[in-house]
């Protein structure tokens, strides 16, 4: 099975996360970016699958990160809010001890607010990084992992929105693997309207989405963390 999850290096190495914010259960790998022309073509001819390559990603420019600051300002306030009162209604959902297993990458920053409110409400949280791939599943190492420390019946799955609902499908096929209940996914915005706890049902405004898009799809706002790919069957493997 190669490393286990206890012997890999801390989760902060793994980007600039603190580590009582989110344990991130990846390994790292180092491989070289394809550019994005020939990523598609192997992509849409069905020679490779998307979480086989991973592609460049830059630094924002400084006009970027002005448009964050402007999201942030127009819209930082109601993802506070929002976050409040997702917390409160997963506390109030949730018996004993509530484990947080964030999507990686997009809901991982998400997942952070929702473990430092749920904490505030004095509730026993853990919070985990997963990844899981459209069409492979989660990563199966990883969740064995989470199951020999949390109760199944903790887990609270969090991504920041839907989008058509792919990955909420993939999350709840897998998650039959692990427990006869139906995962339960929490989210900011569910258009595809397939999440357990959802902030909204509508699209995000547009300030709103720029500073949910910015935030979850940047890896330096990502705290270096990039996307995740997969070299075996049973664990995902981070690559930054």
């Amino acid at each position: 099975m190669g490393d286990t999850y206890d012997s890999i290096a801390s989760p902060a190495t793994l980007g600039s996360y603190a580590e009582y914010d989110v344990t991130l259960l990846l390994k790292r790998v180092d491989i070289q970016p394809t550019d994005t022309a020939t990523r598609e073509e192997a992509i849409q001819s069905g020679r490779r699958h998307y979480s086989e390559m991973i592609s460049a990603e830059m630094a924002p420019t400084r006009e970027y990160m002005e448009l964050f600051a402007k999201a942030m300002a127009t819209g930082g306030p109601r993802m506070g809010a929002e976050t409040a009162r997702l917390a409160l209604a997963i506390v109030q959902s949730v018996e004993g001890p509530i484990t947080l297993v964030s999507l990686v990458r997009a809901g991982v920053p998400f997942g952070i607010l929702l473990k430092r409110a749920i904490a505030l409400l004095g509730r026993d949280v853990g919070h985990y990084g997963l990844s899981i791939i459209r069409d492979k599943g989660v990563d199966d190492e990883a969740m064995r992992h989470i199951l020999a420390r949390r109760p199944v019946e903790s887990i609270v799955f969090v991504d920041s929105w839907t989008g058509k609902g792919a990955i909420a499908n993939q999350l709840e096929k897998s998650f039959k693997d692990y427990s006869d209940r139906p995962a339960r996914l929490v989210v900011l915005a569910d258009p595809c309207g397939c999440a357990w706890l959802a902030a909204s049902g509508d699209r995000p405004k547009r300030d709103l989405s720029l500073l949910r898009q910015v935030s979850a799809r940047k890896a330096k706002l990502l705290n270096l963390v990039k996307n995740s790919v997969a070299q075996r069957a049973d664990s995902h493997y981070l690559f930054r």
